[in-house]
């Protein structure tokens, strides 16, 4: 079985909306933030190696559009060098990662946005990113057939940014509504949606049609 190892970075779940710093990181300027998310993947890794485990996969921050580590590791809005602030935290946290690597150990790095149909998006951010060399593996994207399909557009993301960054790119998050005869995903999903939905079946023949594109 493989292990991806999810960094948040937060006291909460992170996504495009919020990336609010821990509490015990809230009084941190960015120089000392940069520390502590150092320390804290590398600590963080270690632990996992005295156990046994060392994941083959690591994800460094959950639906980064927004950046990390709000309002510093911002990606917009705040004033110029936003790209350059959260590529500085990147780097720090894939640091803290290789630290606790010995020669031979190999763990791949994905950075991971939301919105996966969206290829300006990505286009914007990962071209900013690679232009401050941050280093990396893996592109994920989530995919929310409710807010972003279709899964066509989801394809030709994936085929783009693949072509463009030379990396591997990976649907990392892709949640299914359960089959749509059943009462309760009536009341949830409504017939509009359904039919927005209608190219990605439900449940685990959702997932294989996911897989498979």
């Amino acid at each position: 079985m493989k292990l991806l190892l999810d960094f948040h970075y937060s006291d909460f779940w992170t996504d495009p909306g919020k990336q609010f710093k821990p509490k015990a990181w809230e009084k941190l300027d960015y120089p000392q933030l940069k520390t502590a998310i150092h320390d804290y993947t590398r600590d963080t890794i270690a632990r996992f190696k005295q156990a046994g485990v060392l994941p083959d996969m690591v994800q460094i921050g959950n639906e980064i559009n927004g950046g990390i580590l709000w309002p510093e590791g911002k990606s917009w809005g705040q004033g110029g060098g936003e790209f350059d602030r959260l590529a500085g935290l990147l780097n720090a946290a894939i640091a803290g990662l290789k630290e606790n690597l010995r020669q031979g150990e190999q763990v791949k790095i994905m950075l991971h946005l939301a919105e996966g149909t969206k290829n300006d998006t990505f286009r914007w951010w990962f071209d900013e990113i690679d232009k401050r060399h941050v280093p990396y593996d893996v592109i994920g994207l989530s995919m929310y057939t409710y807010w972003n399909g279709p899964i066509s557009a989801l394809k030709a993301n994936m085929d783009d940014i693949s072509k463009r960054y030379n990396k591997t790119s990976s649907s990392s998050r892709r949640p299914m509504p359960i089959p749509w005869p059943t009462a309760i995903t009536r009341k949830i999903v409504s017939r509009q949606k359904r039919k927005r939905m209608e190219d990605i079946p439900p449940a685990y023949r959702g997932n294989i049609t996911i897989f498979t594109i």
